[in-house]
């Protein structure tokens, strides 16, 4: 049946690809109203979350940020069909890049560089920095394998689509190990704010109203393994189809900080993110399934 599921559903982009972007956006209208009044796809979870993380908020609030959530998402599943279709020149339509020198210098004075973001605006966007780095060193995607093996696949060929390596989440030091025996430079992405598995190295931190919350602690464990350079990566949704992605020094000396020090920093940036318009950030996620009481 999963195979079956996946071969409609790469006829169907075989066929959205052909149309024009202002033709997609029409059809993301139309799967907002399927997925949240027909199919009412993870509403339970979306309003549990949302009443947890903002109590201050109205019921009429939060019933916005929802819709407004739905909508995002639906056009996400859209923008996969324009990542898939377009190439670099139409990609760089849908993207503005800030401070890109700041990493880019970071790499050519031989440093490796972190990059940090969340699952919020549409981050499957950031892979395309792959075309402004790849001249100063390996631009590394770090991923977490998809159950799905049909849609794995596809998915990686989307993701490295710009020249990005992917590399699963168990091999990356390994990788990053490799490269420093090499003399070669990379930078490393990695989206910080997925559920840890019970059997993963974690931290516990209060984030968006919820003690307990396990975070990983990937990105500070790279960083003072590789001495590199963290970044968060800003993905701001300017207007519909079109994103700005801004890269924000965390830490320039990661082995000068505190335990835990960086993780908190990249937690409570992300989290001021979310606070500041709720709407961009991944609601569906079962993502306080397991926190430090429960684990």
């Amino acid at each position: 049946m999963k195979v079956v599921i996946f071969y409609i559903s790469l006829a169907f982009v075989g066929i959205a690809k052909l149309l024009p972007v202002r033709v997609l956006y029409i059809f993301s209208d139309i799967v907002f109203y399927i997925i949240y009044y027909v199919v009412r796809y993870r509403r339970k979870i979306v309003y549990t979350n949302l009443s947890d993380s903002f109590p201050e908020k109205t019921e009429a609030e939060k019933k916005i940020i929802a819709k407004k959530f739905y909508r995002h998402l639906a056009d996400i599943f859209i923008e996969y069909i324009i990542l898939y279709k377009s190439n670099e020149k139409k990609m760089a339509k849908h993207l503005q890049f800030i401070n890109t020198h700041l990493v880019t210098d970071a790499l050519d004075a031989k440093r490796n560089v972190v990059v940090v973001t969340g699952h919020y605006g549409n981050w499957e966007m950031s892979c395309f920095i792959a075309k402004y780095m790849k001249n100063h060193g390996e631009v590394i995607a770090v991923y977490k394998r998809l159950h799905n093996k049909y849609w794995d696949k596809w998915f990686l060929k989307l993701r490295s689509k710009f020249g990005a390596t992917l590399i699963e989440m168990r091999d990356i030091f390994r990788h990053l190990i490799s490269n420093k025996s090499k003399n070669i430079n990379s930078i490393t992405l990695l989206i910080s704010d997925q559920l840890p598995k019970p059997n993963e190295m974690k931290y516990f931190v209060n984030f968006l109203n919820h003690e307990g919350t396990a975070v990983f602690l990937g990105p500070e464990r790279l960083s003072k393994a590789f001495d590199s350079i963290v970044f968060y990566a800003t993905v701001e949704k300017i207007k519909r189809g079109c994103y700005e992605i801004n890269f924000i020094p965390l830490c320039t000396e990661p082995n000068k900080t505190a335990e835990h020090e960086i993780t908190d920093m990249h937690v409570k940036f992300l989290e001021k993110i979310i606070q500041q318009t709720p709407e961009y950030w991944m609601w569906t996620h079962k993502r306080w399934k397991r926190t430090q009481q429960n684990v």
